[in-house]
């Protein structure tokens, strides 16, 4: 089955060959929730 193999090595190979990814993500959520707490005062 070609088809079940796919979506392992998109998650797997892919996130392993790209760390910074992830990194990127994570800063973006944390600037996301930065600017949520400034608008909303707290």
């Amino acid at each position: 089955n070609g088809g079940a193999d796919k979506p392992t090595v998109k998650g797997g190979a892919a996130a392993k060959a790209r760390p910074q990814d992830d990194d990127f993500q994570l800063s973006q959520a944390l600037s996301l929730l930065k600017g949520l707490s400034i608008t909303r005062g707290n």
